[in-house]
């Protein structure tokens, strides 16, 4: 603005030679108009661009934040993931040793079931044996018993000699 008046000023001094002048005068003004509103849209642009930059750094910030929530969480459920897995293998290694606990009873269950019927069918021919030896003794009730002594001859084993039959025990 200052060449646009400083050109028309010495246009007038100059008077019709300073015609040329008033022409450049009047290119400057417009020259200096066009600048100032170059100028006001270039502020305007800045102004904006500045705001854009002000939300892109909020936004990073946001984010920023945001994703160290996400880190940390992800942090934390992958302690908690182990801590899961640790306890699933714990379980495991218990479970596993509670098992062979319980094959161990097993197998001592089907020993003892093993025993009881070797011990119920030992039992049952003791039985056996006993009332044959009861029916025997039965049939020998009124004979004399006569025990062999170890030096080979007869001793003083002998019971109710008055009786008619005797057996000899070797």
């Amino acid at each position: 603005n200052l060449l646009a008046v400083n050109a028309a000023v010495e246009a007038a001094r100059a008077g019709a030679a300073g015609a040329s002048f008033a022409v450049v005068a009047h290119e400057v003004r417009g020259l200096a108009t066009s600048a100032h509103e170059f100028a006001d849209r270039i502020s305007e642009m800045v102004s904006t661009a500045l705001s854009a930059v002000e939300r892109g750094v909020n936004v990073v910030d946001d984010t920023s934040g945001r994703v160290l929530m996400i880190t940390t969480t992800a942090e934390r459920v992958s302690k908690q993931i182990n801590d899961i897995h640790a306890g699933s293998t714990d379980q495991r290694d218990k479970l596993n040793s509670l098992y062979d606990a319980v094959m161990s009873i097993a197998d001592v269950s089907s020993g003892n079931a093993r025993l009881a019927t070797e011990t119920a069918s030992a039992s049952s021919k003791l039985a056996d044996h006993g009332r044959r030896l009861v029916a025997g003794v039965e049939n020998f009730h009124g004979y004399t018993i006569i025990a062999d002594d170890d030096d080979g001859g007869e001793g003083e084993d002998e019971f109710d000699s008055d009786s008619s039959q005797s057996i000899q025990l070797f």
